[in-house]
């Protein structure tokens, strides 16, 4: 299985629809990694299937796409995401991301918050882990 693995010294939280991590803030460094997780704002109320309105993206544009998610599970210091191993994008071999971050108990909650917005629709996707 093919992990794409992070600890996040930033935490970016766009209320209502996108979250981010990223390995440092300097965007030009060889260290430099990051994963973004948002809602297509045009979804709101009637989500297609398979995800298909929630985006990401891993290091760069041409390894992200819509949908493709099988399950993704926050806990008080990691998220994962497991990807549909039939997803389209043959440019991605990770099979799973793993991010590790460290937040205050008020920008958890805010990260909380806007996964449940982010996967509205999807609850049966999403595992909150207190």
């Amino acid at each position: 299985m093919m992990v794409f693995e992070l600890f996040a010294q930033l935490v970016g939280i766009e209320d209502p629809f996108s979250i981010g991590f990223s390995s440092e803030e300097d965007e030009d460094s060889e260290n430099y990694h990051y994963f973004v997780m948002e809602r297509n704002e045009f979804y709101k109320k009637a989500p297609p299937p398979n995800l298909g309105c929630v985006y990401w993206e891993i290091d760069d544009q041409c390894w992200g796409e819509y949908g493709g998610i099988k399950e993704v599970t926050l806990n008080r210091e990691r998220l994962i995401v497991h990807f549909d191993p039939s997803r389209p994008n043959p440019h991605i071999n990770y099979d799973e991301v793993r991010i590790a971050f460290s937040v205050n108990d008020s920008e958890f909650q805010k990260l909380q918050n806007t996964l449940q917005k982010i996967m509205l629709g999807y609850e049966d996707r999403l595992n909150l882990i207190n």
